[in-house]
């Protein structure tokens, strides 16, 4: 079996920190945790850390400290910003954040966010299950393409058929509208 991935809480703030950890702890992950930038460096200077999400950072030193700490150079750091902060949130990704999430975060994009960043890194594999995964359908044409454009363009309509989510392609060709021009996505009547 794999190595649990290991993300690493810098927060000063205990209720923060007890968010972080009640989102993250159940599902298969090690979360460690720092209350201050120099604890974090001296975490990350050891290693074996895959995520690092950290708050109450000024923007330009202490960022820049946890990427010059990291020993892998492709450990994310995901900054938790004040809410409605915009220009904070613009801050910290111009310091180097590589993501940044507002507090007052649901828990369910938290963890979006961060399965994310650990598939990126490649700390887990993605989950063969996840929407978006599907089949590729090449068309090759030994003539250099003629009649292939034809019939990539009318197989496209079937495309969408088999993603959760999305209308089968009968839904939308037949339009209720008095265009004969079919419509992506359909509008709702």
């Amino acid at each position: 079996m794999s190595r649990r991935p290991v993300i690493l809480i810098c927060a000063p703030d205990e209720e923060l920190r007890a968010a972080l950890r009640a989102a993250l702890s159940g599902s298969d992950r090690e979360v460690r945790e720092v209350t201050t930038p120099t604890e974090a460096v001296a975490v990350l200077g050891g290693g074996g850390v895959d995520l690092v999400i950290a708050e109450g950072l000024s923007a330009s030193g202490a960022i820049g400290s946890l990427r010059a700490a990291r020993r892998d150079e492709s450990v994310p750091i995901l900054v938790v910003a004040p809410y409605g902060d915009v220009e904070a949130r613009i801050a910290f990704l111009e310091a180097g954040a590589d993501d940044v999430i507002e507090r007052g975060f649901a828990r369910r994009e938290l963890d979006s966010r961060v399965h994310a960043m650990l598939i990126r890194t490649g700390a887990v594999a993605p989950d063969p299950t996840t929407p978006g995964t599907g089949q590729l359908i090449a068309f090759f044409s030994p003539k250099g393409g003629v009649g292939t454009t034809a019939l990539a363009v009318n197989c496209a309509p079937s495309c969408p058929a088999g993603v959760p989510g999305r209308s089968p392609a009968h839904e939308w060709s037949s339009s209720t509208s008095t265009s004969n021009s079919a419509r992506w996505p359909p509008t709702s009547t």
